[in-house]
Order: structure tokens, then C-alpha cells, then sequence
């Protein structure tokens, strides 16, 4: 019976409990809503040329406790040098603090730690040297920016707040980062304009880490274990002294974006193979010699820049990569183009400017019904095949600085040409019937050997721009004078 009495009265007493805590809410909940309702929950000072903070926001009881209820203060972009002393000990229901865009050189050492329910702490663009030790008792916090400031170092109790999301601290002196390998809900951590000469091996242990974007750094090699990152979605690693990846980097089989021009990389490895959803990869201006046969298996790359680096060919597989719609390779050292390449239905911009390729061109470049921009420019091309006519999307063709001494009549079939560039080539005779193409706009023939214009060239009645100068022409026919008149640009210097 004593047992059971004292159970009851247990379950009493919980019941009483849970009404009261229950009570307390409601109360709590009604207090935020009446708050919300007369905006007293947010404080916006920004853009007020401030250089010290009206005491009337922080002196005083009525004031400290306006304080207390705020989530969200803004009081980014003024001149503030440093805060008062005491500010930031009120902020008892704060979420969102920005103090983005001043001057400040320093934080109140000891307070900063006290806002227990920060989400957000916002304090780039200012002249901070240090972030106190105590923002690592921010346990709620899931974002901090302290980008473009003047930071040596990040403070090492940064790996006690587990809550945080997203860390920028782009464009400041950091030389080393702290243990931040803890840190296992980090999706975005940016660190582009610093001094890094390396990052920690234990970096990939960042498992949620979506987005790492170190561009422009000092940084000699990538962590070992980089492929353990399996939730990166975009990886920049732009304008640092990096020579290649690790063989580890065929892990990072959900990453979309790679940016990693700008480095001292040799070779597009093997491992690329690994990255299968890879949309976008800008490897323009390293080293690389080759390009792996793996580049094939990229299903779903619908953009790849290899401009500026000494390949010297590319291998037969990039025609498997179907997606692809923009390729460049401009400024390399390449001699011929795969017949592969033809393959490439969907490709709409092909950039092969400044190379060697000399020759012929393969008849499977007519198979790119796709292509819109196509740019041989600067290369040594004596002839293109007629199957150029099957180009029936292109809308800008460059074939200036080339061999040419003819032009297939076959172009003529590229209805939607508005831009063609065939300067300084050998071309003596144009094809009869280039008044067809009734699309063009401009028409760069300069620096060529021509002695005589088509009269049909009169039918061209959009054309805005015509290049002829420093040709052989005596003379052009009535009809073309006539249209000469009419357009925009006109060049006909250094002929006979």
C-alpha cells in the first residue's frame, strides 16, 4: 500500500511538473510573439556612419533589456573602431550578430563566449588581428565569417563548436589552420587569399564537407586521404604550387565542380576516372603534359578548360565524355585532333586557338551539328574538308592566323553563320556562292592574297562589318559598293 501511495504520488508530482514547464512555454512563446509583433526582436544600425555606438542602445535598464530580446542585430558598415565595454554581455535570445564592414582591430576578450544561443556571427571586413579564444564556447554557432581581416591564425577552440556549418575566412595572413578535423557537421569552409603553404592531413575527416575553395594560396601538395571527402560538391584549389593529386582523389565521386587552374599540375592522372559526376573542370594554365584516357568516363562533364599547358595530344576516349558542350584547349601544343572528337554531339563551343595543328582537318569535325563557337585561330590549317557545311548551328567561325589558300564551297551550308574570320591566310579565291550566307554580320577577310570579290558577296544584307584590307583588290564589283555603303565598318586600306 506505501509502495503504491508513493507511486502516485510521484506521477503527481510529475504531472504537476510538466504542467508547469508546459506553462513556462506558453508564457515563453507569448513573450517572443508580442516581441515579434512590435519588431522589438531586431536592431538595425547599420550604414549609420557610426564610429562609437549611441549610448542610448546599451546604457541604462530599459536599454539592456531591449538588448536581452533582440535575435538579430545588425550594425554592419559604419566606422566602428571597437566595441564598448559590456555590449555583448545583454544578448541573451541573440541569433544573428553582424558587425560586418568596420574597423574594428580587436573583441571584448571575454564576452564574446557569453551569447550561448548565437546561429550567426558575421565579422568580415574589419582590421581584426585575432578572434578571442572564447568563440569557442559558442556551442549553437553554425556560422562565422571573418574573412578579409587581417588574421594570422584562427583560434584553436574553434574545434569546440560542433554546431558549425559554414567557416569563411578568406583574404587574411593565415600561414596554418587549427584542428579543425572535429568539426563534423562543417559543409563550407572557405580559405581562398591566405598564406597556407599546406593543409593537415586529417582535413578529410571533415565527412559532411560539401564545399572547400583554398584558391589563392601557397599550397605544395593535397592531404593523402583528400578522397575521403565523398560529400564534396565543389573543390577549388585555383593559383596555388600544387603538382598533382593524390591517387586517393578518385574518391571524390560526388564532386561537380573542380577549379584547378593556376597550379604546376603535369597530368590529369587515373584518377579522374573517379570523378563521375564531375560537370565542370578548369585545369587551364598548369603543366600538364597528358590527359588520362579516364577522361572518358565522364558522363556527366558538360565543361572542360585545359587552355595554356604543353599537351601535345589528346587521348581518342574524350569522344565517350557525351555531355560535354564547352571544350577548351586553346594554347597548348597540340598537332591534330582525335577523330573522336567528333563523337561530341552536344558540344557547342570548341576553343583550339594558339596550337600546332597543322594539316588537314579531320572530316569528323563536320559531325559537331552542335557547335555554335568554334575557334581554330593561330594554328598552321592548309585546308578544311567539305564536310564543314554539316556545321548547321555554327554562328561564329575563326580561322584567321591559319594556311588556308581556299575556302570549301561547302561552308556556304552553315545558314546560321553571323561571324566569319579569315584573316591573315593565303586565301586567293573565295567561294562563289559566299553570298548565301545571308545570316553574316561580320566578314574579316584581311591579309590575304584576294584579287577579286564575288558579286553575289551584294546578297549579304546583314552584314555590319567587312575586313578587306591588305589584299590585292583593284577593284570590287557595282552591287558590292552598293552594300559597302550600307554598312557599319568598312576597311579596305593597303590594296592596290
Amino acid at each position: 500500500m506505501k509502495n503504491r501511495l508513493e507511486a502516485e504520488q510521484a506521477a503527481a508530482k510529475r504531472r504537476q511538473d510538466a504542467a508547469l514547464k508546459a506553462e513556462r512555454t506558453k508564457r515563453e512563446v507569448d513573450r517572443v510573439a508580442a516581441i515579434r509583433a512590435r519588431g522589438a526582436d531586431r536592431l538595425d544600425a547599420s550604414r549609420q556612419a557610426y564610429r562609437v555606438l549611441p549610448p542610448k542602445l546599451y546604457v541604462g535598464h530599459e536599454a539592456q533589456e531591449a538588448l536581452a530580446d533582440l535575435v538579430v542585430i545588425d550594425v554592419g558598415d559604419n566606422k566602428l573602431e571597437k566595441l564598448p565595454s559590456g555590449f555583448l554581455m545583454w544578448f541573451a535570445s541573440l541569433r544573428y550578430l553582424r558587425l560586418a564592414g568596420n574597423r574594428l582591430t580587436s573583441l571584448p576578450k571575454d564576452e564574446l563566449g557569453k551569447m550561448g544561443r548565437l546561429e550567426v556571427l558575421k565579422l568580415d571586413s574589419n582590421d581584426l588581428e585575432r578572434i578571442p579564444e572564447s568563440v569557442g564556447e559558442l556551442r549553437s554557432l553554425r556560422e562565422l565569417d571573418v574573412s578579409n581581416n587581417r588574421l594570422c591564425e584562427l583560434p584553436e577552440s574553434l574545434q569546440f563548436v560542433q554546431s558549425i556549418e559554414c567557416l569563411r575566412a578568406s583574404s587574411n595572413s593565415l600561414v596554418k589552420l587549427p584542428d579543425v578535423s572535429g568539426l563534423q557537421l562543417l559543409r563550407d569552409l572557405q580559405l581562398r587569399g591566405n598564406a597556407l603553404f599546406e593543409l593537415p592531413d586529417d582535413l578529410p575527416d571533415l565527412i559532411s564537407l560539401t564545399r572547400l575553395d583554398v584558391h589563392n594560396n601557397a599550397i605544395h601538395k593535397l592531404p593523402p586521404r583528400l578522397g575521403n571527402l565523398v560529400k564534396l560538391r565543389v573543390l577549388n584549389i585555383s593559383s596555388n604550387r600544387i603538382v598533382t593529386f593524390p591517387d586517393s582523389a578518385s574518391g571524390l565521386l560526388n564532386c561537380e565542380v573542380f577549379l584547378l587552374r593556376e597550379n604546376e599540375l603535369t597530368l590529369l592522372g587515373p584518377w579522374i576516372g573517379g570523378w563521375k559526376r564531375a560537370a565542370f573542370v578548369d585545369a587551364t594554365e598548369n603543366r600538364i603534359e597528358s590527359v588520362d584516357r579516364a577522361v572518358g568516363s565522364l558522363r556527366n562533364l558538360i565543361e572542360l578548360r585545359l587552355s595554356r599547358n604543353r599537351i601535345e595530344q589528346l587521348p581518342p576516349e574524350i569522344g565517350l565524355a557525351r555531355a560535354l558542350e564547352c571544350f577548351d584547349a586553346s594554347a597548348c601544343l597540340l598537332c591534330r585532333l582525335p577523330v573522336e572528337l567528333g563523337a561530341l554531339a552536344v558540344l557547342h563551343t570548341l576553343r583550339l586557338r594558339r596550337n600546332a595543328i597543322s594539316g588537314h582537318l579531320p572530316e569528323q569535325i563536320g559531325l559537331l551539328r552542335s557547335v555554335t563557337d568554334l575557334d581554330l585561330s593561330r594554328n598552321t590549317i592548309e585546308s578544311l574538308p567539305d564536310t564543314i557545311g554539316g556545321l548547321e548551328e555554327l554562328v561564329k567561325l575563326d580561322l584567321s592566323h591559319n594556311r588556308l589558300s581556299t575556302l570549301p564551297e561547302a561552308v556556304v551550308q552553315c545558314a546560321r553563320l553571323h561571324e566569319l574570320y579569315l584573316s591573315s591566310n593565303r586565301i586567293k579565291k573565295l567561294p562563289l556562292h559566299l553570298g548565301e550566307c545571308v545570316s553574316l554580320r561580320v566578314l574579316d577577310l584581311q591579309s590575304n592574297v584576294i584579287a577579286e570579290i564575288p558579286a553575289n558577296l551584294a546578297c549579304l544584307v546583314n552584314l555590319k562589318k567587312i575586313y578587306l584590307g591588305k589584299n590585292l583588290l583593284r577593284a570590287l564589283p557595282l552591287d558590292v559598293v552598293n552594300l559597302c555603303e550600307t554598312v557599319d565598318e568598312l576597311h579596305l586600306d593597303r590594296n592596290p
